[in-house]
């Protein structure tokens, strides 16, 4: 299974994220590994596995 990670300041666009990731979001910090950084939310989303 795979766990979708997000960083923003963004409180709303956090709880945006966690909807379409079907609650499966959580906060995490800036040295964690970038993997994709959406340009519509200025939002970075960091996938791995778990």
């Amino acid at each position: 299974m795979s766990e979708f990670v997000i960083e923003t300041e963004n409180e709303t666009k956090q709880q945006e994220y966690s909807k379409f990731f079907h609650g499966k979001v959580k906060i995490v910090k800036p040295e964690h590994e970038i993997k994709e950084v959406d340009s519509d939310y200025q939002t970075v989303i960091n996938v791995k596995n778990t």
